[in-house]
């Protein structure tokens, strides 16, 4: 989410857009049952912290809730703020990458059904960085590769490209470079991660996973 966009910096309106998209669909129309849905951008089960799955399962009533008490108003199935302008909301993506381009276009769909008007920004990869770059974009669908230590600073602290700052998080994923010991560690990412379940700066749609064959025995007449 851009928190340079006045709708998007609202929690309870990110909120509200989780509690729009069926992630359970996704795994299975998109994903083909090839992932894991994670409580937080960290992985599953991260450092021994039981992973609850989906913390914002499908409810558009629910959505419809937040996004009225936050002054939002349904106008004959169009969401207004509370000057009666409609919402838009563009959703960037690797057009390269046609599987983030097929969940980018159920997730415009789910928002669209809620009431936003949505729609799917799919570019070239050389474009999609350069929007990143300069925060042109509502929404951006994307994947990470992280480091062996899993510092996730770059994308929750200092310059990122949602322009998201939570003092709460900064210190949080600072503790967690320094901390000395397991149980240090595990409580500090608890913490973090109850925040970020919380405030939702990223929503985690899967965590892929891979599968290894291996047979008991290789014959062959032929070394390799």
């Amino acid at each position: 989410f851009n928190f340079k966009n006045p709708n998007l910096a609202i929690k309870k309106v990110r909120q509200a857009i989780a509690l729009s998209i069926d992630l359970k669909q996704l795994e299975s129309d998109i994903y083909l049952d090839n992932g894991t849905v994670s409580d937080s951008i960290y992985f599953p089960n991260f450092l021994g912290s039981k992973n609850a799955g989906d913390p914002y399962q499908i409810n558009p009533e629910n959505a419809l809730k937040l996004l009225k008490s936050q002054g939002y108003k349904d106008n004959d199935g169009t969401i207004e703020n509370s000057l009666g302008a409609k919402i838009y909301i563009s959703i960037l993506v690797n057009r390269d990458n046609l599987t983030r381009v097929d969940v980018a276009k159920s997730i415009a769909k789910s928002l669209n059904d809620l009431g936003f008007i949505a729609k799917v920004d799919s570019v070239s990869w050389a474009n999609y960085k350069t929007k990143l770059a300069k925060g042109d974009f509502d929404m951006y669908l994307g994947g990470y590769t992280f480091e062996k230590r899993y510092n996730l600073s770059e994308l929750l602290t200092g310059d990122n490209y949602i322009n998201y700052n939570n003092s709460d998080v900064t210190e949080n994923v600072n503790k967690l470079e320094t901390a000395m010991s397991a149980k240090s560690y595990l409580s500090t990412y608890n913490k973090l991660k109850s925040v970020l379940i919380d405030d939702l700066p990223y929503y985690c749609l899967n965590y892929e996973n891979f599968s290894l064959l291996t047979v008991k025995t290789f014959k062959a007449t032929d070394l390799p």
